[in-house]
């Protein structure tokens, strides 16, 4: 089809909306993906992990580094690219031991790599130094989000 040609289609019922058009002789077979292969593209550039709704969602798990704060490991789908990691408030995130869940006063982002990312969560809790720790979505507006967009 020349350029600028107009293009007319004749439809009994309904409507075309957005029809994605070729510049070839004949149309190419239509390509059929699963959702997860779909997923996996978008997410190689993109990642969101957010609480459920429910609150109290386990992250990521690690150790208490000192009485007020621990180090975790996040990971996540591999990226194209190192991403930026961007984090909702502190006080969306809690920090549990020994079955009592503190909430977090800071918490950052550092050893950023294309799959994971060190946590550094920290709050006035009294937490002993050197044992296991979780953080968690203490509230339902809580998110990270990994962004590895060109």
């Amino acid at each position: 089809m020349p350029a600028a040609a107009i293009l007319v289609c004749e439809v009994v019922t309904g409507t075309f909306a957005l029809p994605q058009l070729e510049n070839a002789i004949a149309a190419s077979e239509f390509r059929h993906d699963f959702f997860g292969s779909e997923l996996s593209l978008c997410k190689y550039y993109f990642e969101r992990i957010q609480s459920d709704g429910v609150g109290f969602i386990r992250i990521a798990s690690g150790y208490a580094e000192g009485t007020s704060n621990g180090k975790v490991v996040l990971l996540y789908g591999e990226k194209r690219a190192i991403p930026t990691i961007s984090l909702s408030a502190a006080a969306t995130f809690a920090i549990g031991q020994a079955g009592t869940d503190t909430v977090a006063s800071g918490i950052s982002a550092t050893n950023i790599g294309k799959k994971s990312a060190l946590l550094l969560p920290n709050s006035a809790g009294a937490f002993t130094t050197g044992q296991g720790i979780i953080l968690l979505f203490q509230t339902t507006a809580g998110f990270i989000d990994i962004i590895a967009e060109i």
